[in-house]
């Protein structure tokens, strides 16, 4: 699922960077809302699959996130499943301290996993 950039106006450079002088950073209860919030999703959980997701979506110029997207190819349902379940917990992160580099906020490319293990 792709979502629109829409603070991507906000930027006076629209790019989106790989690198920058400093990068995003995640919110500091990142972790907390991932621990408190992910859950297993069913298909996988009566499978017993297990695995990684990385997400990459655009972390905007105010923070704010966009263009979420699972990286690699989903090829059944036990994927499928986690890449959304992936995609929902990443939505309820709050803003990110945005990149900047040549001392302007800028758009970043990031990069997210997400593991998943049957204990």
């Amino acid at each position: 699922m792709i979502l629109p950039a829409a603070s991507a106006q906000l930027c006076e450079d629209t790019t989106v960077y790989r690198e920058a002088d400093q990068k995003p950073k995640p919110p500091a209860d990142y972790r907390t809302v991932i621990q408190q919030q992910l859950r297993y999703p069913e298909p996988a959980k009566k499978n017993k699959y297990s695995g990684r997701v990385m997400l990459a979506f655009i972390v905007e110029c105010d923070g704010s996130i966009s263009n979420i997207t699972p990286e690699g190819s989903i090829n059944d349902e036990n994927q499928a499943s986690l890449a959304t379940e992936s995609i929902r917990v990443i939505r309820l992160l709050g803003p990110f301290t945005p990149a900047v580099n040549n001392g302007q906020p800028v758009r970043f490319l990031y990069r997210f996993p997400l593991d998943f293990r049957i204990e």
